[in-house]
């Protein structure tokens, strides 16, 4: 099971079989995951050969549910970490086989389960013999079994961790299980919390930790136990402990790759680039063959302004994945800060034909078809995002907002009023609604929404200058020059705050004051033709008429010409 986190691909928990009576199937994967290939079962001892042979009746009984519903045996595909789950249920039925009563520490009812049927052995591996593809699938992880089944016969030997105080010569590998029993228990554990990433999961994210922390007690050595626990810290949002446990899988394991690349996209929605940067290196080196790596590594290069960079990574998920829709995605941003929409614009279209219902894809697309001044292509993006998430703020606010500028107001405010009852603390909503009540000319609600907007945010600026300007439209110049104020004293390198206060002050007849406000945003913004034409008429309300000639004529030579040329026909300028 995968799923993303600001745009990242991460791995959650076991993948587990989709369609009808999953709880069922669940519950069978969960006792039997998933079987090795037939040549290492008949080549183990006894007991692994009678726990694999009940791995592969269960795994048959999934199989034949799904071609009965005509659908693949397993969705997605099997990797590395289904054959992960296979080395516990190995050590699951061994335990049933060999062990006399429950793991140490464990209630009785953990491993209350049906008893082992050898003459179930042959039958099942014949059957399992006739299917290639699945021996492929099998035989190319079984590396990770064998792990697991070392891990277990050193915890049967006398030198093994079991030899307490024997003076024998131990391992050098990290800590283990205490015993056979406690590795199996911590086993059983973990496949019990794994339960919590199932669609209508019968067991709560509490009662899964609560597993992994017994689980983790009985084996710290075993690496899928942190990682499974970090995946539960994900759901619950505590990403800071995901981060902890995906370094102590990490530790026990610097080979597993889903740690690294889960780990690197944590690191990178906390705001630590370098550290997420080095995590998805180590992922690509470890899988260099696997898109994702680069995929979650372009989306932080792109993040990082490292465009080369992120060009680069996306081309390289798309050589691997020509149809992987959000590595497109993430190559369209990249045009799109490269001044190349229309190509943008292609690639988004192309991750749709392959994600017709690709959110993010569409709400892309809808933004630069806005820039493109396609505005209704991008109102019926928008729509169609609606459509799918009718709770999507963001796509309700563009579309709002472009609703407005094409003078449809009513349809704008509906739009802006549902993200208003959705989020009532939305501080921008609050601004925009603001606005297209300027538009509409009723000045009281205006003044209203953008008093929201700043008891919300009190540090949005626009929200701020948008209130002066209507104060000041209502003449009302002493509030709107506080308002002002403020916005300098958030921003003082804000030209636009200077300027409109400066009209304030020329409204209130404080002519140098004003002056020198307008003087501040030439100073910042030297282009700004209406702090040109401002200054001129403030010197020219003081009789300084020759100042006020030279900055109205810089002002029509920066394209604002009107009282430039009132002044030459009143013959007060030449």
């Amino acid at each position: 099971m995968w799923t993303t986190i600001s745009g990242c691909i991460v791995i959650l928990g076991l993948l587990v079989p989709s369609g009808p009576a999953r709880a069922d199937r669940a519950a069978v994967f969960l006792q039997c995951p998933i079987p090795i290939a037939s040549d290492a079962a008949l080549s183990l001892p006894r007991r692994q050969a009678i726990a694999s042979a009940m791995a592969m009746t269960g795994l048959a009984r999934i199989t034949e549910t799904h071609l009965r519903a005509g659908t693949p045996a397993m969705e997605p595909p099997l990797d590395d970490r289904d054959i992960e789950a296979l080395a516990w249920a190995v050590l699951t039925a061994a335990a049933k086989v060999d062990i006399d009563g429950p793991p140490s520490g464990t209630p009785g009812t953990v491993l209350a389960s049906a008893t082992v049927d050898p003459r179930m052995v042959d039958t099942t591996l014949q059957a399992i013999r006739r299917d290639p593809t699945l021996l492929e699938k099998l035989a190319r992880n079984r590396s990770r079994v064998q792990v697991f089944i070392h891990r277990l016969e050193k915890a049967d030997r006398p030198d093994g961790p079991d030899a307490r105080g024997s003076g024998q010569k131990q391992d050098p590998p990290g800590p283990g299980p205490a015993t056979i029993a406690d590795a199996l228990a911590a086993g059983l554990l973990n496949h019990r919390a794994i339960g919590a990433f199932f669609p209508n999961a019968a067991i709560t994210a509490d009662q899964a930790m609560a597993h992994l922390d017994a689980a983790a007690h009985l084996d710290p050595a075993n690496g899928d136990i942190f990682f499974n626990r970090a995946a539960i810290w994900v759901l619950q949002g505590q990403r800071a402990k995901a981060i902890e446990d995906y370094s102590r899988c990490l530790e026990q394991d610097p080979g597993d790759f889903r740690a690294w690349l889960n780990r690197g996209s944590l690191q990178r929605t906390a705001g630590k680039p370098d550290l997420a940067l080095n995590d998805y290196d180590r992922a690509v080196a470890l899988r260099p063959e696997d898109a994702r790596a680069y995929h979650n590594r372009g989306h932080l290069h792109l993040e990082t302004g490292n465009l080369a960079a992120a060009r680069t990574d996306f081309d390289r998920a798309l050589g691997l994945a020509p149809d992987m829709a959000p590595a497109l995605i993430g190559l369209a941003l990249v045009k799109e800060k490269n001044g190349q929409l229309d190509a943008a614009h292609a690639d988004l279209t192309r991750a749709l034909s392959l994600a017709p219902h690709q959110v993010k894809a569409l709400y892309h697309r809808g933004r630069i078809a806005n820039a493109m001044g396609r505005w209704q292509a991008a109102a019926e993006d928008y729509s169609a995002v609606i459509r799918i998430e009718p709770d999507n703020l963001q796509a309700r606010l563009e579309r709002g907002l472009l609703l407005a500028q094409n003078n449809r107001f009513s349809e704008a405010l509906a739009d802006v009023d549902h993200v208003i009852r959705l989020n009532p603390d939305h501080a921008a909503a609050y601004y925009y609604r603001g606005c297209i009540y300027r538009d509409l000319g009723n000045t009281e609600k205006e003044i209203a929404d953008y008093s929201r907007a700043i008891e919300k945010d009190p540090a949005l600026i626009d929200a701020l200058i948008n209130r002066g300007a209507a104060y000041g439209a209502s003449g009302r110049y002493e509030l709107a020059e506080k308002d002002f104020s403020a916005a300098i004293a958030l921003d003082p390198h804000n030209a636009d705050a200077y300027l409109s206060r400066g009209l304030a002050l020329h409204e209130r007849r404080q002519y140098q004051a004003a002056i020198a406000d307008f003087s501040r945003a030439i100073e910042i913004k030297p282009d700004h033709a209406m702090a040109f034409t401002s200054r001129a008429l403030a010197y020219a309300a003081l009789g300084q008429h020759a100042l006020a000639c030279q900055d109205g004529r810089r002002a029509c030579e920066l394209g604002d010409c009107t009282n430039w040329n009132l002044a030459r026909q009143k013959g007060l300028c030449r």
